[in-house]
């Protein structure tokens, strides 16, 4: 019932307007997905657009420790409409709060939730500076140019990244 108000009350304060359907990727999803529309249709604080498709998927990580037909069903590298994504977005961040769980062991809870935050924010700002560049080494077709800004082929820039001069404001470790 918890995970079923979550999904309901995000997608009720997003903006779905005109998006053709939802993925959730959860690491029980083969089991989770089977009757969710009849737990939301008999749940009294449960509410889901009726007409909208939710196409379930389980991360990478987790489907392997699955049976064999939820990999070929449930793999994100087979949903169709997925792309290319594992599907494990918050096992990406252990390694990095790995290293302050020593620290925030003696803290109070308001304490700890505080330094917690501050590394996750941290985390997804430096994802979001170095999205040009990680997409580019991935579709090396394209890159950006230190001048136009707009999208050229690699050939033109000796097949490497340029890093637009925007990049240059930040500020690294």
């Amino acid at each position: 019932m918890n995970m079923d108000y979550a999904l309901c009350e995000g997608i009720k304060h997003s903006n779905t307007d005109g998006i053709s359907g939802v993925i959730l990727a959860y690491d029980v999803n083969c089991q989770y997905s089977i009757n969710f529309r009849r737990r939301v249709a008999t749940g009294p604080f449960l509410d889901f657009p009726p007409g909208l498709p939710l196409l379930p998927a389980i991360g990478l990580f987790h489907v392997h420790g699955h049976q064999d037909q939820c990999y070929a069903r449930y793999a994100p590298t087979f949903v169709r409409g997925i792309g290319k994504v594992d599907g494990e977005i918050l096992e990406t961040n252990w390694s990095v709060l790995n290293g302050i769980s020593p620290m925030t062991r003696t803290m109070t809870l308001a304490h700890r939730t505080e330094v917690m935050d501050a590394h996750i924010a941290d985390n997804n700002w430096k994802k979001m500076v170095n999205m040009g560049e990680i997409n580019c080494n991935l579709t090396p077709f394209f890159c950006l140019t230190n001048t136009t800004h707009q999208r050229q082929p690699c050939a033109t820039n000796g097949g490497r990244y340029v890093k637009p001069a925007w990049n240059t404001l930040r500020i690294s470790n």
